[in-house]
């Protein structure tokens, strides 16, 4: 009996060894394919998928004014071509998605309705490119680091869109029971679709804190009449995380 009780244990202890030795085996191989083509964070070339919130951090100019909660989400991918040790190039795709959320207690005079509303927003969807060097100050091992990237962007607004939403009392109602409407412009014309500007980024391993500034108009004026209009607020401040792979 004793003897049929070792058989056992041998056997299994047997093959407990043999899989952790093949998945040791087996990660050993995929960091070794993974040095050959110089691929990881802080090797030469390293591929990234990340997201970002953020919030609306500049005033806007005078009868453009929006609420605080205006955001700007942002996911996309990233590609880092290493020059040497503390430095890179950055070649970055988004898709953007931004909602300024309009105030609705000031005397509006962008180009939307002038009548106050329950709620009201303009919100972009755009595809961006980026283009950016980053500077690496503190990285050991095949990490990312502490890091710091400037660069400049160019986006394309696909979709676009001007919502309110209006409250009303229903006459024929003795309770007094409230009516909601909503309305939806889609693809406003005086706005513009391709827009361009700066960004910066400070981070540590997968986190960072990035500001988004955007340099060209996205309102646009008129020639008949002549009107210029104000224009909507232009940064971004927000956190970014990196995707775990």
């Amino acid at each position: 009996m004793r003897n049929w009780i070792c058989s056992i244990v041998i056997v299994l202890l047997s093959l407990t060894t043999t899989e952790v030795i093949g998945q040791v085996i087996v990660e050993r191989d995929v960091d070794t394919v993974a040095r050959k083509i110089n691929i990881g964070p802080n090797r030469q070339f390293y591929f990234q998928t990340v997201m970002g919130y953020g919030l609306v951090a500049s005033r806007a100019e005078q009868g453009a004014k929006v609420n605080w909660w205006s955001t700007q989400f942002h996911y996309g991918f990233r590609f880092k071509w290493k020059l040497w040790r503390h430095q890179s190039l950055l070649s970055e795709l988004y898709y953007i998605n931004d909602r300024y959320v309009i105030n609705q207690k000031q005397v509006k005079r962008l180009p939307i309705d002038a009548v106050s509303h329950k709620r009201e927003r303009i919100s972009t969807n755009s595809l961006s490119l980026l283009l950016g060097h980053r500077f690496v100050y503190s990285n050991k091992g095949n990490v990312s680091g502490n890091y710091f990237d400037v660069g400049v962007y160019g986006s394309w607004s696909f979709w676009a869109a001007n919502v309110y939403v209006d409250q009303f009392a229903y006459a024929n109602d003795p309770r007094g029971k409230m009516i909601r409407s909503k309305t939806r412009w889609s693809q406003p014309n005086y706005l513009n679709d391709l827009n361009y500007g700066f960004y910066a980024r400070f981070g540590s391993e997968g986190v960072a804190i990035w500001a988004r500034y955007r340099y060209s108009d996205l309102i646009k004026d008129t020639l008949q009449p002549a009107i210029n209009y104000p224009e909507l607020p232009r940064l971004f401040i927000g956190l970014e995380i990196a995707v775990p792979e």
